[in-house]
């Protein structure tokens, strides 16, 4: 089964995860089959002790032996098994989104009875909804579409001949269903812009009629709506930092109204606004955004099922680092490195650490962390590439030096149709100059000023503030 589709979707699971699937392959009522629940616990077992696809463990005649010992192997029965307990896991993730989703167990509950036409369900079903109504429209469950759903099967529920338009919801259900709507076409308008896409609002009616409607009607003045309107604002109108301000007061006060997938995409959305100022040059906004990764931490918003991505985790470290907050960093790396992804961990911590040791020079430190590494991840391998270069410049490791940017040279004509061109110009560069960086003398004046002339009007140089701080130290 190397390379199977099952490893792989296996492999997308966090270890908790796959945990709950073999708990639920075990108990399921619907899988029938023993020979499924006992392929899944053997592949699962065995992903979760280290072993790769390649390995022997995952080879196909010895998982028939562990599934199956009684039987002479059957491989095209062997791939209805795999075929099968593919199924079986999406099963397990629609049973696992229904158990959180209050909304839609009660929907279906009203649902259900409505259909059967059974009086003594139907008043089950609308007690279960009393009970629970404090639960639908606050917090978590502010906009959802089975509000709207649950009002409306309640209100074909009700004897309408003994209720008066007043009592009888009528106002609600539209009510809800104007607030999914607008706040769903506000997403999707987002998500357009987001994508950088050169979109005129202006050309598309139904667009703009929600961004006037909502900026001018108070009756949408609702934490759910008014969210997604200050991003758009924040996309289409960046030189007005008070939509930014806006947005960030208004999450930071509401954001336990929105699950915890939602929550942390507001709060992406937020610290992109503030990482495109840093990257333009408005270095104001680095302390801006500093906090508001400490806030999202505090707040748990920055994390999806108790983990933290390996991006955001390096773009966390990078900010401190840029502020001097060493210790602060220090405390960060060792107390968040656990929330990071089995399989990004050991990477992601050292590679982290090696940039803190960087930053306080202890360029030692910096070597043995970088030989933790593996070089997968053309991210992490083109950052500890040049974390390498400088700290072999730094310790005057010359001969290495000369020998890392002739390969670092050959790597990226390597990887040029897997890296972005503007970032094989910008490593390019870093080589380049570099290597004229050696070859000048201290107190050379002509040829440093030329050197940071030729810096500074180039389109783009990695690690561009070391290089000139170390034209600055050989002045």
């Amino acid at each position: 089964m190397h390379n199977s589709k099952l490893l792989r979707v296996l492999r997308q699971f966090t270890k908790s995860e796959r945990k709950s699937i073999t708990a639920f392959v075990q108990t399921s009522f619907q899988i029938n089959n023993i020979k499924i629940r006992h392929l899944v616990e053997y592949l699962i077992e065995n992903i979760d002790k280290g072993f790769k696809d390649e390995d022997q463990v995952f080879e196909r005649k010895l998982i028939w032996m562990k599934i199956s010992p009684e039987t002479e192997y059957n491989y095209t029965y062997l791939r209805k098994i795999a075929s099968d307990s593919i199924k079986a896991i999406e099963e397990f993730m629609i049973v696992d989104q229904l158990k959180g989703n209050v909304n839609l167990k009660t929907h279906l509950l009203l649902e259900n009875s409505k259909v059967r036409e059974n009086k003594l369900l139907q008043e089950i079903a609308i007690d279960r909804y009393e009970q629970n109504k404090s639960l639908f429209f606050s917090r978590r469950n502010s906009v959802n579409i089975y509000n709207t759903q649950i009002l409306k099967n309640l209100f074909i529920l009700k004897d309408l001949d003994k209720v008066r338009y007043q009592e009888s919801g009528i106002d609600d259900i539209i009510f809800e269903l104007d607030k999914f709507y607008i706040t769903e076409k506000l997403k999707l308008l987002c998500d357009l812009l987001s994508r950088n896409w050169d979109l005129d609002v202006s050309e598309f009616t139904f667009f703009k009629q929600i961004i006037d409607e909502v900026g001018n009607n108070d009756k949408f003045n609702v934490p759910s709506i008014k969210v997604y309107y200050y991003i758009y604002l924040t996309y289409s109108d960046p030189e007005d930092i008070n939509h930014y301000y806006n947005l960030k007061k208004l999450l930071l006060k509401h954001y336990a109204e929105f699950d915890e997938y939602e929550s942390k995409s507001l709060f992406d959305a937020t610290l992109s606004y503030g990482i495109a100022k840093v990257n333009k040059g408005d270095l104001t906004f680095l302390s801006e955004v500093f906090d508001l990764f400490k806030s999202s931490l505090k707040l748990g918003t920055i994390l999806l099922n108790n983990k933290i991505e390996s991006y955001h985790f390096k773009i966390i470290v990078m900010t401190g680092l840029r502020l001097s907050e060493y210790d602060w960093v220090e405390y960060f790396i060792e107390e968040y490195k656990n929330m990071i992804a089995d399989e990004e961990r050991e990477n992601t911590s050292s590679y982290n650490l090696a940039m803190l040791h960087f930053y306080r020079k202890n360029f030692n430190n910096v070597l043995t962390l970088l030989q933790q590494i593996e070089y997968e991840d053309l991210t992490y391998n083109l950052g500890a590439k040049s974390m390498l270069l400088a700290t072999y410049y730094e310790l005057d490791e010359f001969e290495p030096l000369h020998s890392l940017l002739d390969s670092f040279k050959v790597f990226l004509n390597r990887k040029k149709s897997k890296i972005p061109s503007s970032t094989i110009t910008n490593y390019q560069n870093l080589i380049k100059f570099t290597r004229r960086l050696l070859s000048i003398n201290a107190g050379d004046e002509t040829s440093l000023n030329k050197l940071e002339a030729d810096i500074n009007k180039s389109e783009g140089v990695a690690s561009i503030k070391w290089l000139r701080e170390k034209i600055e130290q050989l002045r």
